[in-house]
């Protein structure tokens, strides 16, 4: 699984100097570890149901 982050901070290896990058890419092969937020996951969730949805097209137009 490969991400891209955006807004993202990156720390020095001694922890004293930091650098904001608008934009980040991590190969899967290096990702340990994933904590995602449940808000985060609900969004997701209601953001896919909303597209769904939007594709169905409702009635089509039709009264």
């Amino acid at each position: 699984m490969n991400l891209t982050l955006r807004e993202v901070i990156q720390t020095s290896p001694e922890g004293d100097r930091f650098w904001r990058l608008p934009e980040c890419y991590i190969r899967g092969n290096t990702i340990k570890y994933l904590r995602v937020p449940d808000e985060i996951i609900e969004m997701v969730k209601e953001d896919a149901i909303r597209q769904r949805q939007a594709a169905s097209g409702g009635n089509r137009g039709r009264k």
